[in-house]
């Protein structure tokens, strides 16, 4: 179990009924975080609840916004993406492309910021939803808020075996050992060597740590990094 993004350790406190509910589903991977917690089970599904402002339980705008935005049991979070399907020889000018979904790959680790979330997938992708304030999903500029799980396309053709979440900025580790940050720069915690006032709003290499790093931990002003020689 990992946990909270800003505080450095704490107590967590779950009703009966609710850890019966995690329970029943056989979690392997936990992370409570201020407002909001998220948990995988055995069988690569992602659930979530807790507070649904902004968007980071990934259950959808509508949830997001409504009144009283509180989820208060275990939800599961549809991980799909939408693809376009064109007829055949379809150049997407004359005809309008159909929008369907699918499934995306099953989940293996979970973690939670402030206001954001960050999801890995049994094959090495990275997804992201809440809010992207400071940059902390990893979308680009043009993304204030994901309110379901997007995929980090500046990272598709990294491999990661491990992200995690501080109060507002994200680290991901890939299996080359390449350390990846985005979001908040300030007090040098997406460590790239200088001070930075500026949010970062796609991963960028951190080139000290290359082919060194095992696993990362964000908190809320710094990150720490346990490279192989621990």
């Amino acid at each position: 179990m990992q946990g909270c993004a800003k505080a450095t350790s704490t107590r967590v406190f779950l009703d009966f009924s609710l850890y019966q509910s995690v329970h029943a589903l056989m979690s392997i991977f936990l992370f409570f975080s201020y407002y909001h917690s998220a948990f995988v089970t055995f069988d690569g599904f992602l659930y979530t609840f807790g507070d649904a402002d902004g968007g980071k339980l990934g259950l959808g705008e509508d949830v997001a916004n409504e009144d009283g935005n509180t989820v208060d049991e275990p939800t599961k979070v549809e991980m799909r993406e939408k693809v376009l399907e064109c007829y055949p020889h379809c150049h997407c000018i004359l005809a309008r492309p159909e929008i369907s979904s699918r499934f995306l790959h099953q989940i293996s680790q979970v973690s939670c910021g402030g206001s954001h979330t960050v999801a890995l997938s049994q094959n090495g992708r990275a997804y992201t939803f809440g809010s992207s304030a400071n940059g902390q999903l990893g979308l680009g500029v043009r993304t204030r808020h994901a309110y379901a799980p997007a995929a980090i396309t500046a990272l598709a053709n990294v491999s990661l075996v491990s992200v995690t979440c501080g109060e507002n900025h994200t680290a991901a580790v890939s299996g080359a050992g390449q350390l990846f940050a985005f979001g908040d720069g300030r007090h040098g915690k997406l460590c790239l060597d200088t001070e930075t006032l500026t949010n970062r709003h796609a991963p960028a290499v951190c080139p000290r740590y290359e082919l060194h790093l095992n696993e990362d931990f964000c908190h809320f002003r710094v990150s720490v990094k346990v490279d192989r020689r621990g």
